[in-house]
């Protein structure tokens, strides 16, 4: 993705386009989908000659997340990851290898849920599958 659309993309979701947030979403938004981690991303900016600090990294991933540009993944007490994928599905945590990988929302069905109050609505369902060897 050119940095032109990746400014306009920040600037759209209210986000002042610094160098490190333009330089953090390029390396995020501009391919395939993936999950990060703030350390992951840290790693990978600094292969790509990036200087950024962890809490940089932390607080700009969150900021992203707060726009809708990311996805907050939490799992349990470990690591937060955030998921370029912002559209409906769900998650496999595999335990021993900390990986998390996509379970398409059509592969998943959700049954059982009694009636929602009429003041209210589902806005979102997390689920995360965690497998262990």
């Amino acid at each position: 993705m050119a940095q032109n659309i990746i400014v306009e993309k920040l600037v759209a979701s209210g986000i002042k386009p610094t160098r490190i947030r333009v330089a953090l979403a390029t390396l995020l938004l501009s391919g395939k989908d993936q999950h990060v981690t703030a350390d992951s991303v840290v790693s990978i900016a600094r292969q790509k000659g990036i200087r950024t600090s962890v809490a940089s990294v932390y607080n700009t991933l969150n900021q992203f997340a707060d726009c809708g540009l990311l996805k907050r993944i939490i799992v349990d007490q470990g690591p937060v990851f955030f998921d370029t994928n912002t559209d409906n599905h769900y998650h496999v945590y595999y335990e021993d290898s900390g990986k998390l990988t996509d379970l398409p929302a059509e592969a998943l069905q959700i049954a059982g849920i009694d009636e929602i109050p009429r003041t209210g609505k589902i806005t979102g369902v997390d689920v995360i599958i965690r497998v262990s060897a």
